[in-house]
């Protein structure tokens, strides 16, 4: 029933059209890693390389005019997907920097000695690393949820661990490994209560679902471009306006500052005060073409039709002997790890390579979930709005000749 929509959909995006050396089709089931780019993006990118090329900020010559205006237009475009205002978004190099500028910048102005920060055992190393090193070197408690597939048991154990003294939660909206999908809007009002402010890793969100920041209510987002059709390189920080005004900066230099003299300088207001230096003026640019890509080619329909392609990925999944899944939330998006008995998971990706099947095989940059899960890394597909039910036939077949062939 959606043959011909996503056939339609698939010609916006001409690397999956690609040939391997070997003459097997290209199948890429590796979007958490990174999504493909649609040629609006591609094109926006060329168009401004090709006519508008030149530094942002106080240039008066045409050209700077152009880009100027090209790039504040692109912050507008984040600001209007996530339902915020545009002083309160960041342009960064991705979701990594979002979250060590708010481990640098944001983490002082809210905890002291005596305080907590609480993560999930869950998290990327980006959203672990970053705490971690805080918490050390200014001797703060690192709080760890553990791991609870079903969504009640994780808000009743994030009850159980909130409490006045906890002063930052900080967790991704949809996780890189399970694909466990929270309900930030509830997660939100419950810290609310307690003075904990909440921040979130959207790394893997905007491929799979629209956010309105203002609905969930958190005090901080990050997110990176090429996880949603996007350049790499670039990424988004939200963090509300009543928190970044009193930020320090994460970096100083060009363009971030309003004086300089010998005895003091001033900084300029957020967000210009956190873009120190000329900005990734092409990643904001494809960026936001990225963004009106995916508010005029997906709808409702590519969500439902995300729940049609992950169910019937599980499907066979779980009809192949020896393979087991890692555990699927109550709530998951199109992210599935697993093992097979017998191979280990860079074997099982090599040998899907031979037949045109790229998806991920490692610890995901999830070390303590690994330990978890009691395996050192796991295979991982993650599907995206172009894969088709073909493609899950092909990658099942696959598996199955793998099975015999290590049997």
């Amino acid at each position: 029933m959606f043959d011909a929509c996503i056939h339609k959909f698939r010609t916006h995006f001409p690397i999956l059209g690609t040939k391997l050396p070997n003459g097997r089709p290209l199948i890429y089931l590796d979007n958490a890693a990174t999504s493909q780019l649609p040629l609006p993006v591609i094109s926006a990118m060329t168009e401004h390389w090709t006519h508008h090329n030149a530094n942002v900020h106080r240039g008066i010559h045409h050209l700077a005019e152009q880009a100027d205006a090209t790039y504040h237009r692109a912050r507008q475009v984040l600001a209007d997907s996530l339902h915020v205002n545009f002083k309160e978004i960041i342009f960064t190099s991705g979701s990594t920097e979002g979250l060590n500028l708010l481990a640098s910048s944001l983490a002082p102005t809210l905890v002291s000695p005596g305080d907590e920060i609480l993560i999930t055992i869950q998290e990327h190393h980006s959203n672990w690393l970053p705490w971690q090193g805080f918490c050390q070197e200014h001797g703060i408690s690192l709080g760890v949820l553990g791991l609870s597939p079903h969504r009640e048991a994780f808000h009743k154990e994030l009850e159980r661990r909130l409490h006045p003294k906890v002063k930052i939660l900080a967790l991704a909206h949809i996780t890189n490994v399970l694909g466990e999908e929270r309900d930030i809007a509830f997660i939100s009002r419950l810290a609310h209560t307690y003075g904990t402010k909440v921040i979130i890793d959207g790394a893997q969100t905007l491929l799979h679902r629209t956010v309105n920041l203002r609905s969930w209510d958190c005090d901080a987002f990050v997110a990176s471009a090429h996880k949603a059709f996007g350049p790499t390189g670039i990424g988004v920080l939200f963090i509300k306006s009543s928190l970044m005004e009193a930020m320090p900066p994460y970096q100083l230099g060009g363009g971030m500052v309003e004086e300089v003299s010998l005895g003091k300088s001033f900084f300029k207001h957020p967000p210009e005060r956190f873009e120190a230096g000329t900005p990734n003026i092409i990643g904001a640019i494809g960026f936001a073409a990225a963004v009106d890509f995916m508010r005029s080619e997906i709808g409702d329909g590519a969500t439902k039709y995300e729940h049609y392609l992950s169910s019937e990925m599980l499907k066979r999944l779980r009809s192949i002997p020896g393979l087991h899944l890692c555990p699927v939330p109550e709530h998951s998006a199109g992210i599935f790890s697993f093992t097979v008995d017998g191979i280990h998971p860079h074997d099982i990706a090599t040998c899907l390579n031979e037949d045109g099947i790229a998806i991920r095989a490692g610890h995901h940059c999830a070390q303590p979930l690994m330990k978890a899960l009691k395996t050192p890394s796991t295979a991982r597909i993650s599907l995206a709005p172009y894969n088709t039910l073909e493609e899950l036939d092909k990658l099942e077949e696959s598996l199955r000749r793998l099975q015999q062939t290590f049997r």
